[in-house]
C-alpha cells in the first residue's frame, strides 16, 4: 500500500494536520490496482496517525479546518464539499457544487465557508452548527 498526497491542512493551533491523499491498494489475486480517497489526521509535532477515513469518490483537492478543530471541510474531484465530525469520523453536511472543487477557505470564526471550482465559480455558505 502506498499513497499520493493529494491536499493539506493545519489546525488553527498548529496541533493538528489533515492530509487528503489517494491510497493505492494493488489486489494481487484480481491483479487490479485499488484506489481510495482518504483523509487522515496526524499529530503535527509528531507525526503519528490519530484518525484515517474514506472521504471522497474522486480526489480531494482542499481541506480547512474549522477553528475549534473538532471539524473539517473537505472538497474533490467528485463536486462535493464534506464537513466532517473528526471525533466521530462521520461526514454530517455535504455540499454540492457544478464543478470540481478547487479551493476551501473558512472565515476565522468559522462561520461562513466559502468553495470555488474549476468553472471559476466561488459559492459562500453561513455554517449553522
Amino acid at each position: 500500500s502506498s499513497s499520493e498526497l493529494m491536499a493539506l491542512a493545519m489546525s488553527q493551533d498548529g496541533a493538528l494536520l489533515a492530509v487528503g491523499a489517494k491510497q493505492i491498494d494493488i489486489d494481487i489475486r484480481r491483479n487490479r490496482r485499488l484506489d481510495t480517497e482518504v483523509v487522515k489526521i496526524r499529530n503535527a509535532k509528531s507525526g503519528e496517525e490519530l484518525a484515517s477515513f474514506e472521504a471522497h469518490e474522486k480526489a480531494i483537492r482542499a481541506m480547512a479546518f474549522f477553528p475549534d478543530s473538532r471539524f473539517l471541510a473537505t472538497g474533490a474531484e467528485d463536486r462535493q464539499i464534506k464537513l466532517w465530525d473528526l471525533e466521530a469520523r462521520t461526514a454530517v453536511a455535504a455540499l454540492n457544487l457544478q464543478g470540481q472543487v478547487t479551493a476551501l477557505a473558512l472565515s476565522g470564526n468559522g462561520r461562513w465557508l466559502a468553495g470555488a471550482d474549476d468553472s471559476g465559480r466561488v459559492t459562500i455558505w453561513e455554517v449553522v452548527k
